[in-house]
């Protein structure tokens, strides 16, 4: 692949990772109370709740700078990466050890509207653009290739 066509596939991938994280801590903090009340009602968050509610919000909009910064983008990658593979690996435990059905999605707005296994497909999706986009970058810094006009 081109160093062009990696440079732009890094930026679809950054912006793809950006849109996520704003709207997931957008959804959050409109509608706090119900992701705290959410968060309660888990059976592993739920002595965490109010330290979750307002720490991953946060976490998501410090993602966004750091994707958004080029300098940092690197970083942004292996924190979305990261992110993403906890909170798949919190919806693989839900599902296989506890009544998942009683347990309500404190994603928030369309992502509520997905089923346990299709929000783990989605998370997926999420965890393998990054882990290219980490490539990508990684190699581009590595090569000294940058995107320019």
């Amino acid at each position: 692949m081109k160093s062009k066509t990696k440079l732009i596939l890094l930026e679809i991938i950054s912006l793809l990772l950006v849109v996520l994280f704003v709207y997931a801590a957008a959804n959050k903090m409109m509608d706090y109370t119900r992701f705290k009340v959410q968060l309660e009602q888990s059976p592993i968050l739920r002595d965490l709740a109010y330290l979750v509610a307002w720490s991953i919000p946060a976490l998501e909009i410090i993602i966004v700078f750091l994707l958004v910064i080029p300098k940092y983008r690197l970083l942004g990658l292996y924190a979305s990466f990261f992110l993403m593979v906890l909170f798949t690996t919190y919806l693989i435990i839900i599902l296989n050890f506890f009544e998942s059905k009683d347990i309500p999605c404190s994603c928030g707005g369309i992502l509520n509207k997905l089923g346990w296994k299709t929000h783990i497909y989605f998370n997926l999706f999420f965890i393998i653009i990054s882990a290219i986009g980490i490539t990508i970058s990684s190699y581009t810094k590595k090569n000294k290739f940058y995107l320019t006009g």
